[in-house]
């Protein structure tokens, strides 16, 4: 009660037992004030606000950790990803919009979860996750000398903390300067995720011991290292001994300057390692004396680039950080910080790459989830990597691609959605047109009017309405109010005239197909490369849309493209010789996948390829039949479509000619053990058929060689078209 007075009643705790806590009136911690928790409960901090505009406009009405991903708010993730590691005791802290993340929480399913209490902690006058930490220090929440987990409120990971925790604490014992442990994954520069200027880390480190010695997230900086000056003396050294400082002891009442702490760092043996293939996960695992030493500085307010770097730097206290890397593909962490990562996080969870945190929906083949009650009329084209919510209902001749719809949506005949996103309750006209990227809010009077066209990256959001025939070009942000402007957009000058040309609503409508060309970032040139979205789903075309191309992979280089390919033909021949269940090189091969940003197709024909190979090499024709046999689930599991399939027979094609007669006679028992194996269908081999066909004599070799399982397919296939007229008969 007292504190609340003091803050002017900004700050209030939802926890009942937290109203008899103490604090003192300077902000230190009170070493009389009750503790609350043991230190063997398991705590966590999550900061529910993200402390900057990157959703912006969306965020204006709804927090970012409430954003619907794949129709679950964010922060349902974060919170499974933190009970999934055994927290018993969870804080949210809020700050924008904190009314309805309570409200929200207050009636969430994690109410009805044994043994795990979330509490709520709100406070309007934080601007920074520095600030967050210093109330967090001041409520005396966190017991002295405990350790708890602090990470945002829009992370998405399938990370078990078990092993970083316990390194952790056993690290505590042997160094008592460790307060932290930082967790990154590996991912290469290329990686899709890698979506903001932040993403692109360097970091230092003892490869014998796991310290942290460097940390920079700008490109730009370059990185000029002393071994020896990384490591502090130890306080017998007479520089540290002839002019000590205090350190913050927040067990003691006394103002007493204790002694500093030695350090127990050493020179690596191995040397010091540099990494530019890390990526930050935002997961990290703090003693108390984190909060304590925020609580000493008031200038920090970026964890990363004030207290971590000014922690690394500093020669008085010689405090520790160290790192957690997880094993290469045996977890898999995001956090949604932009659009970008928004989407590509999205499309990480359609396809399962965070198992066992899926989709809580029906699952059927090609990623395809739908709820109970949606209505699907006649003649509706449902794509790979579609969602569905409950109640929406998709008019006749609607195409759907890589498309995630939410609850109650109404959707209009001879729709085409490529790759966006529609929230709850949007309405959308006949004839319809959302490119890449697009994110649709809907919200009350809002709806999208026919034959309207949201192009590449665009955000249409709450209340907004869109006329019939409206074209808003790519990368645009419209709101009740007209188009959207990032206040922090350097731009100054053409913003503000697109500010002041879309305040009139009005001014935007004219007769006829209308075009929005008032983009972000652009001068309305639909031309404009800046203004479209390439992904590793698509090609650009002249008119800046996106050509359908599966066979696209991401790896820009020839050279980074063999060395996918190497990759992936070393880790399916050591999985197929260690006899490793499917189930689980699916989801290593996924992962390799995703570090390279490649296709499953790639990914497809590099593995029939070494399945193939590798049987032949251990017993022949019977040895291949074998390997097809046993693995051709997990090639069939990775391609979609007659295409893919194709470009498999092409392969298999392609070998065999590679071995000369040895190879080409088992040809034949290749396509047929692939057909019986359901890895390439009938249609697939029909239209290798007539590519050969249109080859000349080069294409007839290959066909001889098949002739008698062609002749068997098509005598199949005309037995079965008799069969179907008899029945109709």
């Amino acid at each position: 009660k007292r504190r609340k007075e003091e803050l002017g009643g900004n700050l209030d705790v939802k926890s009942s037992i937290m109203s008899k806590q103490k604090s003192s009136a300077g902000g230190r911690r009170n070493s009389d004030a009750p503790q609350l928790k043991t230190k063997d409960l398991l705590q966590a901090v999550v900061l529910a606000d993200s402390f900057d505009k990157n959703f912006a406009p969306i965020t204006d009405e709804l927090p970012r950790s409430l954003l619907p991903l794949v129709n679950t708010p964010i922060l349902d993730y974060t919170i499974e990803f933190l009970v999934a590691s055994g927290v018993q005791e969870i804080f949210v802290f809020c700050c924008w919009k904190a009314k309805q993340i309570e409200s929200y929480l207050s009636t969430s399913v994690w109410t009805k979860v044994p043994n795990l209490i979330v509490r709520t902690i709100t406070s309007t006058r934080c601007f920074s996750a520095g600030e967050a930490l210093r109330e967090i220090y001041n409520l005396s929440i966190i017991p002295i000398d405990s350790d708890f987990i602090l990470v945002s409120g829009d992370i998405v990971s399938n990370l078990n903390l078990t092993i970083p925790l316990q390194e952790h604490k056993q690290r505590r014992k042997t160094d008592k300067s460790s307060i932290m442990t930082v967790i990154f994954q590996s991912a290469t520069p290329e990686y899709r995720r890698r979506t903001t200027p932040e993403d692109d880390l360097v970091v230092v480190l003892n490869p014998d011991s796991g310290q942290l010695l460097h940390f920079s997230n700008d490109p730009s900086t370059s990185v000029s290292l002393d071994v020896l000056s990384v490591f502090p003396p130890s306080s017998s050294d007479d520089s540290s001994a002839s002019n000590p400082k205090p350190q913050p002891n927040p067990k003691s009442s006394s103002k007493s300057d204790p002694a500093p702490k030695s350090s127990t760092g050493s020179k690596p043996k191995g040397g010091i390692e540099i990494r530019y293939d890390l990526m930050d996960t935002r997961i990290d695992i703090c003693n108390y004396e984190v909060l304590a030493i925020c609580a000493d500085n008031f200038d920090y307010d970026n964890l990363r680039s004030d207290f971590i770097k000014n922690t690394l730097s500093d020669e008085v206290y010689h405090f520790h950080i160290y790192t957690y890397i997880p094993p290469p593909f045996t977890s898999i962490s995001s956090r949604i910080t932009s659009p970008a990562s928004y989407s590509a996080t999205s499309h990480l969870l359609i396809s399962r790459h965070f198992y066992p945190i899926v989709p809580n929906i029906n699952y059927n083949r090609g990623d395809v989830y739908v709820e109970k009650g949606v209505i699907i009329e006649g003649g509706v084209n449902l794509g790979r990597g579609c969602v569905i919510g409950a109640g929406t209902k998709i008019g006749r001749g609607t195409k759907l691609d890589k498309t995630v719809i939410g609850k109650n949506c109404e959707i209009g005949k001879s729709c085409d959605l490529r790759g966006c996103w529609i929230w709850d309750g949007a309405k959308i006209g006949d004839g319809v047109k959302l490119e890449e990227g697009s994110i649709i809010c809907g919200g009350e009077g809002a709806r999208i009017g026919k034959g309207a066209i949201i192009s590449n990256n665009s955000v249409i959001s709450w209340g907004v309405v869109v006329e019939d025939n409206q074209v808003v070009t790519a990368n645009t942000k419209l709101t009740p109010g007209g188009v959207y402007v990032d206040q922090n957009d350097d731009d100054s000058d053409s913003d503000s005239e697109i500010s002041r040309s879309a305040s009139n609503s009005s001014s935007l409508i004219a007769s006829g197909k209308n075009k929005l060309n008032m983009s972000l970032g652009g001068d309305g040139n639909e031309d404009d490369d800046d203004d479209m979205l390439i992904t590793t789903e698509g090609t650009k075309t002249a008119e800046g849309g996106i050509k359908e191309d599966t066979s696209v992979i991401g790896v820009d280089n020839e050279a980074a493209r063999e060395e996918f390919a190497s990759e992936l033909s070393k880790t399916i021949r050591k999985r197929m010789k260690e006899n490793t269940p499917l189930e689980t090189v699916r989801l290593e091969l996924n992962s390799l996948r995703m570090s390279y940003n490649g296709s499953l197709g790639e990914v497809a024909v590099v593995v029939i390829r070494d399945v193939v190979d590798t049987g032949f090499s251990d017993g022949g024709g019977k040895g291949i039949v074998e390997n097809v046999k046993k693995w051709g689930e997990l090639v069939g599991g990775l391609v979609e479509g007659v295409e893919e399939e194709e470009a498999l027979v092409d392969e298999v094609q392609k070998w065999s000619g590679e071995g000369g007669a040895d190879r080409e006679k088992w040809f034949e028992t290749v396509m047929n053990t692939m057909y019986d194996s359901e890895v390439v269908g009938e249609e697939a081999f029909m239209s290798w058929v007539k590519n050969k066909e249109e080859e000349g004599e080069e294409g007839k070799k290959w066909l001889k060689k098949c002739e008698r399982f062609l002749n068997w397919l098509k005598e199949a296939d005309e037995e079965e078209s008799e069969e179907e007229e008899e029945e109709e008969d």
